[in-house]
């Protein structure tokens, strides 16, 4: 997971996004990974705080940050440390995965500079067209995916 400085794990609600991203999560040590955690899916790991200075990441951190629309919705502000990490995580040696199950409603900068998408069973129109629009016609068949079944996607 090297080259995987930014990874997306989108889809529905039900359809392993926790689970792939606490997977993913193995390859760091539990002392080096940060959370934005609203829904408390992530207790094994330290909190990051809203107001964190994206200045002081060590590197080799992850930041898991769950529901990354919350803190970094389209087209508006994201937050320092997600900007950070979006824009100087492969610089600085810091990386994130982020879950969210609407892809339209990530900030655009993070959808473009993703270096590894997991797309997981979608079903609402306006996010499968979201996905297509933006990753192509490989995504055509992401409503028709099971549970824990991914569409991986290396932009």
């Amino acid at each position: 997971m090297a080259d995987d400085h930014l990874i997306l794990v989108l889809g529905r609600r039900g359809c392993g996004k926790t689970f792939l991203a606490r997977k993913l999560a193995h390859a760091w040590p539990p002392d080096r990974i940060l959370v934005h955690d609203p829904m408390a899916e992530f207790p094994q790991y330290e909190v990051i705080p809203d107001d964190f200075d994206p200045e002081t990441f060590t590197p080799g951190t992850l930041v898991i940050a769950d529901e990354i629309d919350l803190v970094a919705p389209p087209p508006g502000y994201a937050a320092p440390w997600v900007r950070h990490v979006t824009h100087y995580g492969r610089h600085s040696g810091v990386s994130m995965i982020g879950c969210s199950r609407r892809p339209a409603n990530i900030h655009r900068d993070i959808s473009a500079l993703a270096t590894r998408v997991y797309l997981g069973r979608m079903t609402e129109p306006r996010d499968v067209d979201y996905c297509v629009k933006a990753w192509g016609t490989r995504c055509e068949g992401v409503s028709q995916l099971e549970a824990w079944q991914f569409i991986v996607l290396e932009p």
